[in-house]
């Protein structure tokens, strides 16, 4: 379980990367870098729609495309992808490993459902063209989902010698935030 472990820091870390991303890219004015979804232009990198990018840019210089904000907003789009193979991974190891942990892989499968409504907000937000209330949805959907990575260890540092993050500071604070993604048993969270 070292490795579930591990992917849940991997997972914490990545999703606060995400997250910031997704900020400097809304206050960036990059939110329609590239206008479609999941590509740019229909190309998997803003290298390879070149020729979209600066016919977009003949049309219209000033517009919300240009090579810089394309690149900003796929860069959050590869990292939010790659957040979602590793979550996938995280809800794959918690429903084989729910014998050893004794725990229930509820949590890191919800996460799963809300990563997945998360990318269709993501795409609602590029091919809706920045409608105010996709785009707070889609800001708002992002900020649960750090606490419940921390949910994920706290379940998992019960079943483990080594818990993530000095399980039992983590555990606690949890305990104290009242939020019910914290709420966690644990034997290090006896403080």
């Amino acid at each position: 379980m070292a490795t579930y472990r591990n992917f849940i820091l991997a997972a914490l870390i990545l999703a606060f990367g995400v997250v910031s991303l997704g900020a400097y890219v809304r206050l960036s004015d990059a939110g329609l870098g590239c206008p479609d979804w999941p590509g740019c232009y229909g190309k998997p990198t803003p290298y390879h729609a070149v020729d979209a990018i600066n016919a977009e840019l003949a049309v219209r210089p000033d517009g919300p495309v240009s090579h810089a904000k394309a690149w900003k907003e796929m860069a959050h789009r590869y990292f939010a992808g790659a957040l979602g193979l590793l979550v996938l991974a995280i809800a794959v190891l918690g429903w084989r490993g729910r014998r050893e942990t004794n725990g229930s892989p509820g949590l890191p499968v919800a996460l799963l459902g809300l990563i997945v409504f998360q990318a269709l907000l993501g795409m609602w937000t590029v091919t809706l063209l920045l409608k105010p209330l996709i785009v707070s949805a889609h800001l708002l959907g992002a900020w649960p989902r750090c606490p419940c990575w921390c949910g994920c260890g706290c379940a998992n540092a019960a079943a483990s010698a080594t818990p993530i993050l000095h399980g039992s500071t983590i555990c606690a604070a949890a305990r104290r935030s009242g939020w019910p993604w914290w709420r966690c048993k644990s034997r290090w969270a006896a403080g």
